[in-house]
């Protein structure tokens, strides 16, 4: 069960992350908003390129931010890795695992004593198989992401350390979604991890170790990005409301 509920959190960030990326990018300039993601854009790359190189392909026309409108990160529109299926995956998921390492960095040098804080509360280790269990998770997940403000607000916020984890978290968590044409293959890392853990605990404790250990960061990239989107969603909501009450002409 901790095997298909690391699948399913993974799933949450994905796609969590990507939601979120996508609202931001239509309420301001895209540009301007992926200029403010860039260190998580800068360990996303990094990480899109080692998983490319390990795969035997080519980087070509790979940049941190395009020159047009969108600002978006460009990745090779046919990277055409050696290394079929595993390829795709390879570049699809170091991103992501990069965006983990560097979330896990950040809290030891900077953030520890709000993740120790959040670590109380973890997502749930198993899959709700009622309805009355997926309930129950969505009040974990509240719980979780109350755990975090709270968190945050008992910080000492005239601390300078404090602010930059919280802007680097912010910028680690959303670039956890997808970069430009890697979302099939996400998806699809996502999809094979989950059996492959589950195949390597029936032989050894290795990978439920692993798992576990690496939960709380889980848990604490759940939290924010449950944050975010629940702030996104008010913002959202209130400029549509402002749009209505415009001009015509201004619309």
């Amino acid at each position: 069960m901790l095997y298909a509920a690391t699948t399913l959190w993974l799933m949450v960030i994905v796609f969590t992350a990507w939601g979120i990326h996508r609202i931001w990018c239509s309420l301001g300039p895209p540009k301007v908003i992926n200029a403010l993601l860039l260190p998580g854009t800068l360990v996303a790359a990094v990480g899109y390129i080692v998983g490319l190189l390990v795969s035997g392909g080519t980087v070509n026309n790979t940049a941190l931010i395009r020159d047009d409108e969108s600002g978006e990160p460009q990745t090779d529109a046919n990277p055409q890795p050696r290394i079929p299926v595993i390829g795709p995956i390879l570049m699809a998921m170091l991103p992501m695992l990069a965006c983990a390492t560097a979330i896990y960095f950040a809290t030891v040098y900077l953030g520890s004593s709000i993740v120790a804080r959040v670590s109380a509360h973890t997502v749930p280790d198993t899959v709700p198989l009622s309805i009355a269990g997926v309930w129950s998770l969505l009040r974990e997940c509240i719980t979780i992401t109350e755990s975090l403000v709270n968190a945050v607000a008992a910080s000492d916020l005239r601390q300078w350390p404090i602010w930059l984890f919280i802007y680097l978290t912010i910028c680690l968590t959303v670039r956890m979604g997808p970069l430009p044409d890697t979302a099939r293959g996400a998806v699809g890392a996502i999809l094979i991890l989950g059996p492959l853990f589950a195949l390597v605990g029936t032989r050894t404790d290795v990978g439920r170790q692993f798992i576990q250990s690496g939960w709380p960061i889980l848990s604490f990239s759940v939290a924010t990005l449950f944050f975010l989107m629940l702030v996104t969603l008010i913002v959202r909501g209130a400029v549509g409301f402002v749009r209505i009450f415009r001009p015509q002409s201004q619309r």
